[in-house]
């Protein structure tokens, strides 16, 4: 299998874009779990 710079480049790049995705979730999620918390308190 030939890796060409480009391709390698592309993965890279998707590998980050879906980490940055992941944190925003995980943040959106806390976020809102935490206002339910003191809300329901």
């Amino acid at each position: 299998m030939r890796e060409e710079p480009g391709d390698h480049m592309d993965e890279t790049a998707q590998k980050s874009c879906w980490g940055v995705t992941f944190k925003a979730l995980v943040g959106f999620a806390g976020a809102l779990a935490l206002a339910y918390l003191f809300g329901a308190i």
